[in-house]
């Protein structure tokens, strides 16, 4: 059966685009976090400034962990959808 014939399919795909998103979105906001970093290590190597606080690493800390969960969400989504794929295959052969 085709997606757009299958509404609970189709809603999970659309889900899953929106899961997607929110991975890449959290993940940028990671690497933007982990480049805060790396700029005040550089600052303070060339007598510029102190370096990172502990707070820029409490909030690595953070959107780390928000984009791993968002990861694993979007790939258990995926699972499922793919799961239910092969179901609907099966039963059509």
């Amino acid at each position: 059966m085709p997606v757009s014939k299958d509404p609970d399919l189709a809603h999970r795909v659309s889900e899953l685009e929106a899961l997607f998103a929110r991975s890449r979105y959290l993940r940028a906001v990671y690497r933007l976090a982990q480049q805060e970093i790396s700029a005040a290590f550089a600052r303070k190597l060339e007598r510029r400034g102190d370096g990172p606080t502990d707070d820029a690493f409490d909030e690595l800390a953070f959107f780390m962990a928000r984009s791993e969960c968002a990861d694993a969400r979007y790939l258990q989504l995926l699972g499922l959808i793919a799961t239910q794929v092969i179901d609907n295959a099966r039963m059509q052969r």
